[in-house]
């Protein structure tokens, strides 16, 4: 019930609410602050080829997306849900062959696996609050196009 009222107010309030209380300024925020992070994460590699696409992927996907989110795109939320479920496979699917080809787990690699799960349900729980609200969005402009066209017959 407490759901679907935050849902409504968001809705109702689209433009006018701060990033506080924005699912979907939120999912842009998140998007740019995990681009700065993997950037600055990438200096710390020190191979200057994966600093460059790095840089590169940070600019061409998330960046951008981070825009079209804050547009009210519904797509960019589609796909951030996509890209974002993509990079935490394939993330916890390499800590796992590791583990595999090792045959031993360090508590550190568990604490950075569970870091990673927990990071993403958070994240995941925003992103599609957002897409939720662009679909009552996009569900209240049809059917006012369609309440429209049935009065004018």
């Amino acid at each position: 019930m407490q759901y679907n009222q935050g849902i409504e107010k968001q809705v109702k309030e689209y433009n006018s609410l701060d990033w506080k209380n924005s699912y979907r300024k939120q999912s842009a925020l998140i998007l740019r602050i995990s681009a700065c992070v993997v950037i600055l994460a990438s200096f710390l590699g020190g191979n200057p080829m994966s600093i460059v696409v790095a840089i590169v992927q940070q600019l061409i996907t998330f960046i951008p997306l981070s825009f079209f989110i804050t547009m009210g795109k519904r797509w960019s939320l589609v796909v951030t849900l996509f890209l974002w479920t993509y990079a935490f496979i394939t993330e916890v699917a390499s800590y796992m062959a590791n583990i595999q080809k090792t045959r031993n787990i360090t508590y550190g690699e568990f604490k950075i696996i569970l870091a990673a799960a927990a990071l993403y349900f958070f994240t995941m729980r925003i992103f599609i609050k957002a897409l939720r609200v662009e679909n009552e969005i996009r569900h209240g402009q049809e059917d006012k196009k369609n309440s429209f066209q049935d009065s004018s017959k």
